[in-house]
């Protein structure tokens, strides 16, 4: 059969029992390769396949030799290139170790929806939580996302997405963080107030340094740097009372003001201590209770119920959208208590005096 030009050719090499292509890429190269199949629908499949990918512009040898690892780095230029804070101090991108156990050297042909799922699995068997298999598929899907607009790719296989449990609600009253504070080491204290009152990121919080805090005569207040909030815009935090109190007495080891040493440790003992966590188990990570995140929590709850104005609260806290800060903002049960209070205090704690309370229209 005679073939339209720039249509491509399957053919059979004497040496082989596979029937072969043969087409020209968007170079204007001329390629050949084995379809691996002795069927001819199978190659003209495959032929068909090839030429769509030239029409696209697309290098469709480089697409073959395409691995998991050129991918990722082009992750890591990106977002370097954009500066994202996901890089951890030690220059790390966090949520990549499973990816990299799972996919190494794999040819990105070769991850598909089925490879996706067997890495679902896998780490479900781990114990891995929905959300934290969701990280990794984000992270995947970005890697895919940068492969095809750089023209590498053509298409993105279908990465299915876990329900994840709804966000956590754990927060600490005024009197609880007392009895939390109490409990900590003494040196970590002053960061642990400094949570609670601002909503402050632990990441910004342990890069504070001396030189960022002026004080005044009834407080002290806190220059943070578009570099370390997550929003990137300079931050100026008038700090409580207590806190400023300490900072002024405090001895100035390094050029850092919160000393963070042995935190979780001690912050998952301290919660144990008091009623707020319990050990599920001798490791550290076995435990069940408080997170140091939720004193976000609180923070962002404390300055809503004290009556600062939202978007003064936003800025304190470093949220930058709505829907985000709303997470954050906790309603608990004492809230909803008050709430109905203030109802019945409208009606003067009655009802049946309300007139036409009760009756029914004719």
């Amino acid at each position: 059969m005679v073939r339209l030009r720039g249509t491509g050719s399957v053919f059979k090499k004497k040496d082989s029992r596979y029937l072969y292509i043969s087409y020209y890429d968007s170079n204007g190269v001329q390629q050949q390769e084995s379809t691996k199949s002795e069927l001819r629908q199978v190659a003209e499949g495959i032929l068909r396949d090839r030429l769509s990918k030239v029409e696209q512009g697309l290098p469709v040898e480089q697409l073959k030799k395409l691995r998991y690892k050129d991918l990722r780095a082009a992750l890591i230029t990106d977002y370097k290139i954009k500066e994202n804070k996901t890089f951890d101090k030690d220059g790390k991108f966090g949520g990549l170790a499973h990816l990299d156990d799972f996919f190494s050297n794999r040819l990105v042909r070769s991850i598909t929806s089925d490879t996706w799922k067997k890495f679902v699995q896998k780490r479900q068997q781990d114990g891995a939580a929905n959300a934290t298999v969701n990280r990794a598929r984000s992270l995947l899907v970005r890697m895919f996302n940068i492969a095809k607009r750089e023209g590498k790719l053509s298409h993105i296989p279908h990465f299915m997405r876990l329900k994840e449990a709804k966000p956590r609600v754990g927060f600490l009253s005024p009197t609880k963080f007392a009895d939390l504070r109490d409990a900590m080491p003494e040196h970590l204290r002053p960061l642990l107030i400094f949570l609670y009152f601002t909503g402050c990121r632990i990441g910004a919080s342990r890069s504070v340094k001396w030189d960022q805090i002026e004080f005044e005569a009834d407080r002290a207040l806190l220059r943070l740097e578009g570099f370390q909030t997550k929003n990137n815009e300079p931050l100026l935090l008038p700090l409580p009372k207590e806190l400023s109190e300490t900072l002024k007495e405090m001895k100035r080891l390094d050029d850092f003001v919160f000393d963070v040493t042995n935190l979780r440790k001690a912050f998952t003992a301290a919660c144990v201590k008091v009623g707020l966590g319990v050990k599920t188990g001798l490791k550290p990570w076995q435990y069940q209770g408080l997170l140091i995140h939720d004193l976000r929590r609180s923070g962002v709850r404390n300055l809503i119920r004290s009556g600062v104005h939202r978007t003064i609260a936003m800025k304190v806290s470093g949220h930058k959208t709505e829907a985000v800060f709303e997470r954050y903002n906790i309603v608990s049960s004492d809230d909803l208590h008050d709430a109905m209070t203030k109802v019945e205090e409208h009606f003067n704690g009655s009802l049946k005096e309300v007139e036409g309370w009760g009756s029914q229209e004719k």
